[in-house]
C-alpha cells in the first residue's frame, strides 16, 4: 500500500520508480544489457569501498588497483526535477480481498 501511495503521489517524478525496478522487466534483461549497465555504473557512479578488519593496507591497495580500474572523475551535478508545489487533492481507493485494511495518507 505504501508503494501505491508513492506511485500515485509521485507519478511524474523519478521517486515513483521502485529502487529495485519491476519484476516483470527482469525477463527482458539480456546478459549484454546487464554487463553494459555494470560497466556504466563502474564508469560513472560514485563508488564507496569499505575494507574492514586486520588487513595489509598495501595488499588492499594493490587489489583495488587491479580489480577496480577506474579513471579519476569529478563530482557531477545532480539534476533535480521540479515537483508540483501545490498539487490538486486526490483520493485513490484500491479494493482488495484482505482481512485487515490499511490507510495511507500522503502530503
Amino acid at each position: 500500500s505504501n508503494l501505491r501511495l508513492v506511485q500515485e503521489m509521485c507519478k511524474s517524478e523519478p521517486y515513483a520508480l521502485h529502487v529495485n525496478g519491476e519484476f516483470d522487466d527482469v525477463e527482458h534483461i539480456t546478459p549484454q544489457d546487464l554487463y553494459e549497465a555494470y560497466q556504466k555504473a563502474i564508469r560513472e557512479d560514485q563508488l564507496d569501498l569499505y575494507v574492514i578488519g586486520d588487513v595489509d593496507t598495501d595488499q588492499v591497495k594493490t587489489a583495488v588497483d587491479t580489480y577496480f580500474k577506474t579513471e579519476e572523475r569529478e563530482l557531477q551535478p545532480f539534476e533535480r526535477s521540479a515537483a508540483n508545489e501545490q498539487p490538486d487533492r486526490k483520493e485513490v481507493i484500491d479494493e482488495e480481498d484482505v482481512k485487515q485494511g490499511k490507510l495511507n495518507i500522503g502530503f
